[in-house]
């Protein structure tokens, strides 16, 4: 979506197609880096909603689940 949109920008300013380029090289960095702020806003909403909602159970979240597979094993 972003080689689109600068194609067009680009076109429309008269500068040089070859910005292009630029773009395209570090557009996979920057849609990494959208994805990670979009899934970390998604998760910190989610377990504030659930806080809030008292849904979160954080004797289960902090609980270390390799101790209670050696004591179910037992």
């Amino acid at each position: 979506p972003a080689v689109i949109s600068t194609t067009v920008v680009l076109t429309a300013l008269g500068l040089p197609l070859e910005g292009i380029a630029i773009v395209a090289g570090v557009e996979a960095l920057i849609d990494m880096g959208r994805t990670a702020v979009n899934a970390t806003g998604t998760t910190v909403t989610s377990l504030l909603v659930a806080t809030s909602e008292g849904e979160f159970d954080r004797e289960a979240f902090n609980r270390d689940e390799d101790e209670d597979i050696a004591l179910n094993a037992v």
